[in-house]
């Protein structure tokens, strides 16, 4: 602020804006009110201390807050489609479950399990980065009560528009598809198909080969 605003200033004289003053016989100390009212924005004024209380006129029930909070928390039927509108893995999906339960946001029917039967195939895959693939193929159709016959299945590679997946297929449509690999990549590249044949040994097995017209294209 400048010398010459500064001296054009002027400031309110209300009690709260004053300069302080020294008190004395012709200005005592202010000494505060015993008795003093409250106004609210309707002008209704209630006395402080006052022993008598208006009783209300409404006819209304007082509200009393519910006590039971199983109403606000997530049942099992939202619990899936909470998972399943987030796509959640199955690792994310068991984290999310157990943080609502230990908040106590989970409704007590919820059963926070979760299927277990993959723990043991874990051990015939292997993921490196994005790229998840089966590298004990011969241990996995044991495993699996099956048996390979290389000459009895098919390798097909499907390409989506976000993945790249890789599985075996019975000749005679008798026996589930096996899963092999998985590549989540937007594009068929011929670096990521080739790293699923390699991966697989397709080399080593010579299974017959099928495709959708992208993938076949790209090899």
């Amino acid at each position: 602020m400048s010398m010459k605003k500064k001296s054009t200033l002027m400031y309110p004289n209300i009690p709260s804006a004053i300069w302080p003053v020294p008190r004395g016989d012709g200005l005592p100390v202010p000494e505060p009110l015993e008795n003093f009212a409250v106004f609210s924005d309707n002008e209704d004024s209630v006395s402080s201390n006052s022993e008598e209380q208006q009783l209300s006129t409404s006819r209304d029930a007082d509200y009393l807050p519910s006590t039971d909070s199983s109403n606000h928390k997530i049942t099992e039927g939202k619990l899936n489609d909470l998972i399943r509108d987030l796509e959640l893995p199955k690792n994310k999906a068991k984290l999310l479950a157990s943080k609502l339960q230990q908040w106590n946001l989970l409704h007590h029917s919820v059963n926070v399990k979760f299927r277990t039967r993959n723990q043991e195939f874990e051990q015939f895959f292997k993921t490196v980065g994005y790229f998840t693939y089966c590298k004990d193929i011969d241990g996995l159709m044991d495993a699996m009560r099956m048996g390979h016959s290389p000459e009895q299945w098919r390798l097909f590679i499907d390409a989506s528009k976000a993945s790249l997946k890789a599985d075996l297929l019975h000749n005679g449509i008798k026996l589930p598809s096996i899963p092999v690999a998985y590549a989540p990549s937007p594009k068929e590249t011929y670096t990521t198909v080739n790293n699923i044949l390699v991966n697989v040994y397709y080399k080593k097995y010579d299974w017959e080969f099928c495709g959708d017209s992208k993938v076949i294209a790209v090899l």
